[in-house]
C-alpha cells in the first residue's frame, strides 16, 4: 500500500481581485484590493507596492494611494466561486477547505 501523501495549497489571495479587472477592464493593470476595513485580496499590481490580505484598508491606502477598492464577493459570478471547488473535488475525495 502506498502511503505517500500529495498536499497541494491553492493560495487563491488575487483570484477575487484578478475577477474584478476581467469584469471591468478599465481596472486592467491597476492595483485593486478588494475587502471593506481589510484587504481580502489584493492584485498583483497593489502586491508590487507592499499590500496583501489581511492589510488593514487605511495601510494599504499609505502604502499604494492610487489603489481601488471593491467590496467583496459583489459581482463574483456564484458559478466562479464553485467552479474552483468543482476542480478539486473532481482530483480527491479528500480536501480541506480553510476558508469556511
Amino acid at each position: 500500500m502506498d502511503t505517500t501523501a500529495t498536499i497541494l495549497h491553492a493560495d487563491l489571495d488575487a483570484f477575487y481581485a484578478s475577477v474584478e479587472q476581467l469584469l471591468d477592464p478599465s481596472l486592467h493593470g491597476k492595483p485593486i484590493a478588494v475587502g471593506g476595513g481589510v484587504v481580502l485580496a489584493a492584485s498583483y499590481e497593489a502586491k508590487a507596492s507592499g499590500v496583501h490580505g489581511g492589510m488593514l484598508g487605511r495601510t494599504a491606502r499609505e502604502l499604494c494611494p492610487r489603489w481601488f477598492r471593491r467590496r467583496p464577493f459583489q459581482a463574483v459570478p456564484a458559478s466562479w466561486r464553485r467552479g474552483d471547488q468543482d476542480t478539486w473535488r473532481f482530483h480527491t475525495a479528500c480536501r480541506t477547505d480553510l476558508d469556511r
